[in-house]
C-alpha cells in the first residue's frame, strides 16, 4: 500500500522507522541463531563432562579388563 507523504520530514521519519525495525529483526535473528547453537552443542558438553569424570573412566577401565579376563 503506498503512502502518500506530504513532506520531506515524513519520509525521514520513515526512513528511520524502517530502518530500526531492520535492526531489531536483525538482532532477533542473531539471537535465534545464538540459542540455536546453544541448543546444538549442549549434548556435547553433556558427554564430554560426563567423560571427564575420573569415576566414570575407572568404572569404563574395570568393564574393559573384565571383558579382556
Amino acid at each position: 500500500m503506498k503512502r502518500k507523504y506530504n513532506n520531506i520530514e515524513e519520509v525521514r521519519f520513515d526512513l528511520k522507522v524502517h530502518a530500526l525495525e531492520r535492526q531489531i529483526a536483525l538482532e532477533k535473528m542473531k539471537q535465534s541463531g545464538y540459542e540455536l547453537k546453544e541448543v546444538i552443542s549442549m549434548p556435547s558438553n553433556l558427554v564430554s563432562s560426563v567423560f571427564s569424570n575420573k569415576y566414570v573412566k575407572i568404572l569404563a577401565l574395570i568393564r574393559l579388563l573384565r571383558k579382556v579376563f
